[in-house]
């Protein structure tokens, strides 16, 4: 066999696709707040925003803090390792937790999830189904469902912190009247000018829609 042919046909076999065995690797729920949990906290004390904690059972209870995991807030060090040193139960902040945490619930359930059963459908239409106001119906009921989600998700874990002796930062302040830049930041806590967020949603969604063909 010729010199060439040998090579031409242990280069074809190295390159030949092959299937490979990828391993299926179960990730934690809330990956990417542990992370942010991790880093803030390394950050704090990097900028000497706040001393290292001496228990590291503390550093534990911080990063893996189950009532904000899943949807927020991101908390920061330096906010919580005053209330690990000096927490204290009473009985009118664990009420107050209570009322916070089945308000969220009932954002959750009662709205968001009423109003996202349109929303599904109506984005799941083909183009050609959509008639104008189909379409702006799709998007107020979205818009709907978005705040409430996010507002009932930031209530239930606001309320979980008081009820075991921590205050939450309130990240979720008229999240509609912030601007664009300010909601990418973070669950709407800027105080931008009223109107400039949902004015963008709006006409983001305007744009979405071919106007009708005129005759």
């Amino acid at each position: 066999m010729p010199a060439g042919r040998g090579l031409a046909q242990c280069a074809a076999e190295i390159c030949r696709p092959r299937q490979l065995a990828v391993p299926h690797i179960a990730l934690p729920i809330g990956i990417s707040f542990f992370t942010f949990h991790a880093l803030s906290y390394i950050i704090d004390i990097y900028r000497r925003k706040w001393r290292a904690a001496r228990d590291p059972r503390d550093v534990a209870l911080y990063i893996f803090f189950f009532p904000q995991l899943i949807a927020g807030p991101i908390l920061r060090w330096n906010a919580i390792a005053p209330q690990l040193e000096r927490r204290q139960f009473r009985r009118e902040v664990f009420a107050e937790g209570i009322r916070r945490f089945v308000g969220g619930l009932a954002k959750k359930m009662v709205i968001a999830n009423a109003v996202a059963l349109p929303a599904d459908q109506i984005f799941a239409l083909s183009p050609n189904e959509l008639s104008p106001a189909t379409a702006w119906f799709g998007v107020v009921c979205y818009t709907i469902q978005i705040y409430f989600d996010f507002s009932g998700y930031s209530d239930m874990a606001v309320g979980l912190g008081k009820m075991f002796g921590f205050a939450f930062i309130e990240n979720f302040q008229f999240p509609y009247t912030a601007s664009p830049s300010g909601i990418s930041g973070g669950a709407g806590t800027s105080r931008s000018p009223p109107g400039s967020a949902i004015t963008f949603i709006f006409r983001s969604a305007a744009t979405a829609f071919p106007k009708p063909a005129t005759v």
